[in-house]
Parts: structure tokens; sequence; C-alpha cells
């Protein structure tokens, strides 16, 4: 910050919730709190750090542990925006996890807090080698129509997607209707090849931003 953003008045997170109380050791984590402050500079930050896993299913996030955290948050403390860029491949949750994980997104979003997902850096095969990619990979929670999905863009003039952006339908979710004339749309542009996705499902992202440098 000091060398990037020298005029900040705020370097550092308002405060790092969590059981593990640190950054250290998360690369990932820190560069998302760099880039959050960076570009909303002198916002006020608060930074979530959940260890773990979902239960019984080894080398997947702990999402439920974070949100039921965020739960027991007061009204005063609860963050209006939350920036998340961590992510499964949608197939490897269990269903009863993703319903459990999608109640406590409605419950954030009634309290007035907005949940912002990255679609994925996997591309529409998720984490399967280019190579071996025979269907798309819908990512998670990317995927729940109970968030605000993120994608990624690059260039400009023209401005197109990133190749590593997820994104495409939920094998899990029904499509909300408010997103069927958009994908109405976008099938009748595009080719719709039923052997790799299903256009029922839930489509991802909601929205793009620029993503490389």
């Amino acid at each position: 910050m000091q060398q990037y953003a020298p005029n900040a008045f705020i370097t550092k997170p308002k405060a790092v919730i969590g059981v593990n109380g640190t950054l250290s050791g998360s690369a990932e984590g820190e560069a998302d709190v760099q880039i959050v402050m960076g570009i909303g500079q002198d916002i006020p930050t608060v930074v979530y750090s959940t260890p773990g896993m979902q239960f019984d299913n080894i080398g997947t996030e702990p999402f439920l542990h974070w949100l039921l955290l965020l739960a027991n948050t007061s009204d005063a403390d609860l963050p209006l925006t939350i920036s998340t860029s961590y992510g499964d491949n949608e197939a490897t949750v269990n269903c009863e996890y993703s319903d459990r994980v999608n109640v406590e997104f409605m419950r954030a979003g009634v309290r007035g807090t907005s949940l912002m997902f990255a679609s994925g850096d996997g591309g529409v095969g998720g984490v399967q080698p280019y190579p071996l990619c025979d269907k798309f990979r819908p990512t998670w929670p990317a995927s729940s129509p109970w968030v605000t999905t993120v994608g990624g863009t690059q260039y400009s003039n023209p401005e197109h997607a990133w190749q590593g952006s997820s994104g495409g339908f939920s094998e899990r979710f029904e499509q909300p209707s408010w997103q069927a004339s958009a994908v109405m749309a976008y099938l009748s542009a595009h080719s719709n090849d039923s052997n790799f996705y299903d256009p029922s499902g839930a489509a991802f992202p909601d929205v793009a931003a620029q993503s490389t440098n």
C-alpha cells in the first residue's frame, strides 16, 4: 500500500476475524486484501480468515464455518459487501452441504450484505486439464443463485472474456426466471451443445470485470 497507494490513509485491514487470526502463509488471501484495499482506497476492510474444510469432504473450502461466524456478527459490525475468490468444482461438494450454505447466503442477503464470488480461474472445464475436458464443470459457490458471481475479461477495444474465467450452467441449481431472457439471447448467438452443458441450470457469472494486467 505504501508503494502503490502512497496517498492512502488506511493501509491495514480494520480487523482480521477468524480462527487463523492472521493472513500469514495465505498468498491468495494476501493478494485479495491488497487488491481490494488498493482499488477501494480508504474504505475500512475486514478480513475473515477461516481454516479447515467442508464436513467429511477433504480438499474443499470451509464456507459454512465462515458463514456461521458471519451469522453471529452484530448488524453494526456486519460488512455491507464481501468479496471471495475461493471455490470448488460443484460436483465435489455434497448436495446437503451446498443447500445448507445457500440458506446462509440468503440470510446474509436479507441482512443487507452483498456476496461477491469469483467465477473461478480454470475455464469452463474447472480443474480438468484442457486436453481431458470432456464436459464443462461448473464451479461453486459461483453457481449458487444466491450470490453475485464475477467473471474475468481482458484487453480493451475490444474487451473479451479471459480464457481462464470459469462460467456456464449449474448442474444442481435451477435457472432463476430473471436469467431466462439473457440465457436465451446467449444461446441464440452461440452453438448449444448439450453434450457439454445443460442450459436449464443457473447461469454464471452474473457480471464480469478486467482480470488481467
